[in-house]
């Protein structure tokens, strides 16, 4: 009986080591509070319902059904070959050079320095192609 509760109990401590060790990561972009876009590991996109969306192969984004919507090069996003914006030291610029946002330190601001949302364990590039330029809108 003791060996069974040691068992266990080395079990359990060995999972909750594993969990220290590798804790899982919410991948999400929220805004007004709410989950927006979940961006998984595999590159997939989800939206608040949990819903796919698109997938991100390598820097494409692709849509549901599989086009290609958009690209990341470097801190620049492309929607039909042409360049949308860029993503520079966390300011999020148009086409025209014109500062619309910021994303900085988990937190998505608006051109008014108003926060707008939240993201974790996203690239900022990424946030800025679905949030400020609608790639799957």
């Amino acid at each position: 009986m003791k060996a069974k509760a040691f068992t266990l109990i080395l079990a359990l401590a060995m999972l909750g080591l594993m969990a220290v060790i590798h804790p899982a990561t919410a991948q999400d972009i929220r805004l007004s509070g709410s989950v927006a876009y979940v961006v998984k590991s595999d590159g997939n996109v989800y939206n608040g319902s949990n819903s796919q969306i698109g997938q991100f192969r390598g820097n494409t984004l692709h849509n549901r059904g599989g086009a290609s919507v958009g690209e990341i090069r470097g801190n620049s996003i492309y929607r039909g070959g042409s360049s949308v914006g860029e993503v520079r030291s966390g300011t999020v610029y148009n086409r025209s050079g014109q500062s619309i946002g910021e994303i900085k330190n988990g937190t998505i601001y608006n051109a008014s320095h108003s926060s707008i949302g939240s993201y974790s364990n996203v690239d900022p590039t990424r946030v800025a192609a679905l949030v400020f330029f609608k790639l799957l809108n």
